[in-house]
Parts: structure tokens; C-alpha cells; sequence
């Protein structure tokens, strides 16, 4: 028989196209991610690493985030924590990283809330960002973020004997 697994990451959004409470709605394109199906010799030849996990490759989103008012746009993606890098899902864990922004239309920097510009661009589980640009918070009423996502494996979760389904939830929130 052969070993398959398919993971599927579905994200789910806090209020998905609706009007929320500070006049703000939050869309996800695509609204879940689908790594496919794959077994575990593959998966084990995507390894690089030669560690006890793999990589299902990298999936791009897009967050938009539209207000009915200008307004300085913190925030974050709420789920499972792995260890400070990374979420977890049930077959491994998530890295999540923020590859370009603009606010209105003008490319912004994210800084996480007290500390520095983001490094790396890496979106950690606890982190709340803010639009950032020429020293100062940036408000705006139309923030796109462009994201990449990565799921990886571990050992256990790609030693299935049939097709398995894994799944993944989070939310994307805005103060």
C-alpha cells in the first residue's frame, strides 16, 4: 500500500468580507491553502535538510485589509504555537512570512509592536505588527500584505498507511 499524505491548510478569517467593529474588513486570497497529496518518499526527497522534518513547499497569500477610515492598522495571526517561529498544525508546523506591503498604495515597512522593524519578515505566533514608514506608525484605510506560508512534516505525521487528511486554523486579527 502506499503512503500518501495530504495536507490542507484552511485559514480561516475573523470577519471574513463583513463590516467589524471599527468599520474594517479583512479578506484572504486565497482563503485556504491546499498542499496536495504526496507520500512519503517524496516528501522525504524534499528535505534538504536531511531532518526529522520536510518542507510541503511554499503557498502565496494575500491579506487586504480595507477601513472605512484612515487608521494606524495593527495586526496579527492567531494560532496553535509550535515554538517561537513557528505555529503548529497536525502533521508539523507553519512559518508565515510577510514578503512586501503597502498602505494605500505606497509600500510600508511592518515593525512589530514595541520592538523593532520586523527581521526577515518573519510573522512569529504572538506578534502584533503596525504599519511602519519614515520612523513613524503610517495610517492608512487599505493595507495589502503579500504572504508566504510553509508547511512542514514530521516524522511521525509521514508515516500514515492511507490517505490522511491535515488540517491547520488560524485567524488574521486587527486591533
Amino acid at each position: 500500500m502506499k503512503l500518501r499524505v495530504v495536507a490542507a491548510l484552511l485559514i480561516c478569517l475573523l470577519s471574513s468580507f463583513a463590516w467589524g467593529a471599527d468599520e474594517c474588513r479583512l479578506a484572504l486570497s486565497p482563503a485556504g491553502v491546499d498542499f496536495g497529496s504526496v507520500n512519503r518518499a517524496e516528501l522525504l526527497a524534499r528535505s534538504v535538510s536531511g531532518g526529522a522534518d520536510a518542507s510541503l513547499g511554499v503557498r502565496s497569500l494575500h491579506l487586504r485589509i480595507q477601513c472605512a477610515v484612515p487608521r494606524a492598522m495593527t495586526w496579527g495571526f492567531a494560532a496553535p504555537v509550535a515554538d517561537p517561529q513557528r505555529y503548529r498544525w497536525t502533521a508539523g508546523t507553519l512559518q508565515i512570512r510577510m514578503v512586501a506591503a503597502r498602505l494605500d498604495g505606497v509600500a510600508v515597512q511592518m515593525k512589530r509592536t514595541g520592538d523593532e522593524v520586523v527581521e526577515a519578515n518573519l510573522l512569529r505566533p504572538g506578534d502584533r505588527v503596525v504599519t511602519w514608514r519614515s520612523g513613524a506608525v503610517a495610517s492608512g484605510s487599505h493595507l495589502e500584505v503579500d504572504l508566504q506560508i510553509e508547511a512542514r512534516v514530521d516524522e511521525a505525521s509521514s508515516r500514515v498507511r492511507d490517505l490522511t487528511r491535515h488540517e491547520a486554523y488560524g485567524t488574521f486579527q486587527l486591533d
